[in-house]
């Protein structure tokens, strides 16, 4: 189940009940997609489909969210000095050095 920012989770008052990093939701959808592939990969009527109708909402603070979060951030950012840059941190730095 997702879990609130204060750490308390969600429980069945949000319309979605996963966390996406989740090692077991992932492994169960990814058993229900490969089985869903067989079941209609000759059928010209399926294009797509989605797994969950709530996509990226309520957002999940769990631990494990968390730890994928800061991975996110070391991939894309050399170091916190270009990540502050990024978010205009500098800009609060200059207004306070005047």
């Amino acid at each position: 189940m997702p879990v609130k920012i204060d750490g308390t989770s969600y429980g069945t008052a949000a319309r979605r009940h996963t966390c996406p990093t989740s090692p077991r939701y992932r492994e169960r959808c990814e058993r229900l997609v490969r089985a869903m592939g067989r079941q209609y990969a000759g059928s010209p009527h399926v294009i797509a489909w989605q797994i969950d109708n709530e996509i990226g909402h309520p957002f999940c603070y769990c631990p494990l969210c968390h730890r994928a979060f800061q991975q996110w951030l070391k991939s894309r950012f050399a170091d916190i000095a270009e990540l502050n840059g990024r978010l205009g941190q500098s800009f609060w730095r200059a207004r306070r050095a005047r």
